[in-house]
């Protein structure tokens, strides 16, 4: 992920450079009315999602609807929330919206509207999804090694960690991360750096 975003963190200043005029549809001011900042937003995205396929140009997961990318890049049905312009997630569960404005399967709690997990009917918090391995215990598994955070699962620091270019030879670092560093994350910090004013909604 760090060598993916390097990639992109040096390929935006040379996609900015043709394109000055997005440069500046990326700035507004912070009184900007919601019409604009919409519009902003989606220009956002749609450089964002071509950034991550420019730089992710092995990805070979199939595209989505009509469209030449895969969700996670872009493609197929978006959510529909306030109309369909202002959240970028794909569709979840055979409806128009994503799991964070009600769309696929919920927990089956009576007055609770958080998305049920894997197979089973409920959320995270009333034991759905995958469990932690460790015996006695029944927090929710984090990663792909079925472990709660406390056990060793999500995801750690790679530093130092045999086959990870950054701190070799120092020693190993098995922090838990805090933070996803996702492409559109990269692209604001990019802006802000370089003193813009990027949009917040």
């Amino acid at each position: 992920m760090v060598v993916v975003a390097a990639a992109v963190m040096k390929l935006a200043p040379e996609l900015l450079e043709g394109n000055l005029g997005f440069a500046f549809d990326m700035v507004v001011a912070r009184d900007a009315r919601e019409r604009t900042a919409q519009r902003v937003l989606k220009v956002f995205l749609v450089f964002a999602y071509l950034m991550e396929v420019v730089a992710d140009v092995r990805c070979n997961k199939g595209a989505e609807g009509s469209t030449p990318f895969y969700k996670g890049h872009g493609g197929g049905k978006r959510c529909s929330f306030r109309g369909g312009r202002v959240c970028p997630k794909s569709v979840h569960g055979g409806n128009f919206f994503c799991v964070a404005h009600a769309g696929g399967k919920r927990c089956v709690v009576p007055e609770f509207t958080k998305s049920a997990r894997g197979r089973t009917d409920f959320c995270v918090h009333h034991g759905g999804g995958k469990r932690c391995k460790f015996e006695g215990c029944g927090k929710s598994a984090k990663g792909s090694i079925n472990f709660c955070n406390a056990h060793g699962g999500g995801k750690r620091c790679s530093w130092g960690h045999p086959g990870s270019e950054f701190g070799q030879g120092d020693v190993p670092c098995n922090t838990l991360l805090g933070v996803k560093l996702d492409f559109a994350l990269l692209l604001v910090l990019w802006f802000r750096i370089r003193g813009f004013m990027v949009v917040q909604l």
